[in-house]
């Protein structure tokens, strides 16, 4: 309700006042430095301790969600391979992955970064603790929060676009089979700047190349992988034209992508969401 009592003020040189129905704080407008940092000091010690339980809720929250998606995808591992990552659990390099996971996922909580984290750490119990790709996997799981989905789907689009499928016999086959996932990823290459490239760089996911290499288009690759199913350049087009006109796009943009190079750790997580997004599992070797 609106107070009808009516209410006088005053103001002095350089404040400003405030009127409520209660008590009131009036701050001159010509406050210190030593006085606003105890103003901020005040502040800070009076929301604190609210502020330090909001955060531990939530990272409770987060390291039960982290914990739940583990589990739940554990259960559909056989045996023998769920029995393998149990007997892991006991190590300690796995316990720290577990609460990096957490730590990170509290951070950075998004439901496709649940997912890696995931993904990444049920790896890591199938690897034994002196591997290079269970210390890979370590890697993984403290550089995929800090990435943005756009970018992890452009490393995916990569590996993709030079993973040869040997059984296809037709462009409807090639279609199904190797444009259609890279498709799924393609549509990361609008929210991309070079900013993003500078920044899988500097994650150490990609190298970047001083030199634009000749023949690594998409178009050159389906060239030279599959031209006894698709002929000449003009044809290689216009047969996956008439299939899916969303490949013209593609090729376009495909053309414009900058020269890099992918590291062991940026090939890692664009397998990891490639897993995730196509329900394809591909074998990697380092």
């Amino acid at each position: 309700m609106i107070n009808d009592e009516i209410q006088n003020q005053q103001s002095g040189d350089n404040s400003f006042n405030c009127q409520a129905g209660g008590n009131i704080t009036i701050i001159n407008n010509g406050i210190t430095q030593e006085n606003a940092k105890q103003i901020f000091m005040e502040m800070f010690k009076a929301n604190m301790p609210k502020l330090r339980e909001i955060a531990k809720e939530e990272a409770n929250k987060s390291a039960e969600q982290v914990s739940d998606s583990i589990a739940l995808e554990l259960a559909k591992f056989d045996k023998v391979n769920s029995e393998a990552i149990l007997k892991r659990l006991t190590d300690a390099d796995m316990q720290i992955a577990l609460i990096e996971a957490q730590k990170n996922y509290a951070k950075y909580p998004d439901s496709n970064k649940l997912e890696q984290l995931t993904k990444l750490f049920l790896s890591k119990g199938l690897e034994t603790r002196i591997s290079l790709r269970n210390m890979m996997l370590d890697e993984a799981i403290n550089t995929v929060p800090k990435m943005s989905q756009p970018q992890i789907d452009f490393l995916s689009y990569i590996v993709q676009k030079f993973t040869f499928i040997a059984d296809v016999k037709t462009s409807q086959e090639l279609y199904e089979k190797y444009l259609k996932k890279l498709l799924v990823f393609s549509p990361s290459f609008d929210k991309l700047t070079l900013n993003d490239i500078n920044y899988l760089d500097y994650l150490n996911c990609i190298k970047n190349r001083p030199y634009k290499i000749v023949d690594n288009d998409i178009v050159s690759v389906l060239k030279k992988q599959y031209s006894h199913i698709l002929g000449s350049d003009s044809n290689i087009k216009n047969d996956l034209y008439q299939i899916d006109i969303e490949a013209k796009e593609l090729i376009k943009k495909d053309l414009n992508l900058p020269s890099i190079d992918l590291t062991p750790l940026g090939i890692l997580i664009a397998i990891k969401n490639i897993e995730i997004k196509t329900n394809e599992v591909i074998n990697w070797s380092f």
